[in-house]
């Protein structure tokens, strides 16, 4: 997997602009499960299918306090163990992607989005109320996608 340390980057295995498929924007946990489920049953019916887990970011430049780099690794570790969770969940499945996104100011995901043609995202949330909300109205505005929302 190649590395991108800077904010709003992509970690993936091979670059997916343009793609048409499936997303699903990952967190782990019951509303995950949920997701990938879905998302094992589309990708056997030959769906190509992206796999993204957003990993928060503190900005050096911005935090006063000590062990920003501390916290950033422990995300970042955390990130890529829920993809390698996610990868085992879907062992066997073809023609999936696996990456992380980097995000610092809370932009990164729309950014990221833009540019793809996915036909159908699967968002895997925990946020309740008015923050699942936004979150899913953010999502549907910048990839014009139906977005299926898995919750707990």
């Amino acid at each position: 997997m190649a590395r991108a340390e800077n904010a709003g980057r992509l970690e993936s295995e091979r670059p997916s602009p343009g793609d048409d498929g499936v997303l699903c924007i990952y967190r782990e946990g019951r509303a995950g499960r949920k997701a990938l489920a879905d998302l094992r049953a589309l990708a056997g019916e030959g769906h190509p299918v992206t796999v993204l887990v957003e990993v928060p970011q503190a900005d050096p430049a911005r935090c006063w306090a000590a062990g920003t780099f501390e916290y950033n690794t422990a995300v970042r570790e955390d990130g890529e163990r829920e993809l390698g969770n996610a990868r085992g969940a879907l062992a066997g499945a073809h023609d999936i992607r696996y990456a992380l996104l980097f995000e610092r100011d809370g932009g990164a995901l729309m950014r990221w989005l833009a540019p793809h043609s996915f036909r159908r995202v699967l968002l895997a949330t925990e946020r309740r109320g008015l923050a699942r909300r936004l979150q899913v109205r953010r999502v549907r505005r910048a990839c014009r996608a139906p977005v299926r929302v898995f919750t707990p």
